[in-house]
């Protein structure tokens, strides 16, 4: 029972390294088409501004994510013998991508980092 949080952590913290680099990547083929668009005004269109929203949204809402999972392992295995790398990894990397572009990516890699401690210290836990 007590390794549910950490695999969770740990799947959770791989997907979402991969779902940040995802976002920033869409975040800039948003950008670069509608820039390279015919269709030349001074405004964003109204596709252009609800996927650049609903990209920001889901990008904030899982970083929001990495800092309560790391606030959370903290706490529930402070008292065991796992390291408490993971957890800060996690708070760090949530904390840190909040940074636009070069944070999304050392949150990315922050993370993704921390799920695989995360995985690698399941033995520990008792």
């Amino acid at each position: 029972m007590n390794k549910t949080l950490a695999k969770v952590n740990g799947i959770i913290g791989i997907v979402e390294s991969v779902l940040f680099c995802f976002s920033l990547f869409l975040f800039w083929v948003v950008i670069i088409f509608e820039f390279n668009s015919s269709y030349v005004s001074d405004e964003l269109s109204t596709t252009s501004m609800l996927s650049l929203l609903l990209i920001g949204s889901v990008t904030f809402l899982m970083k929001v994510s990495l800092i309560i999972l790391g606030i959370i392992g903290l706490n529930k295995y402070s008292k065991s013998e796992m390291s408490q790398v993971p957890h800060i990894l996690f708070i760090v990397a949530g904390g840190i991508g909040f940074i636009p572009i070069i944070g999304t990516l050392t949150a990315s890699v922050t993370s993704f980092i921390g799920g695989i401690l995360y995985l690698t210290n399941l033995k520990k836990v008792n």
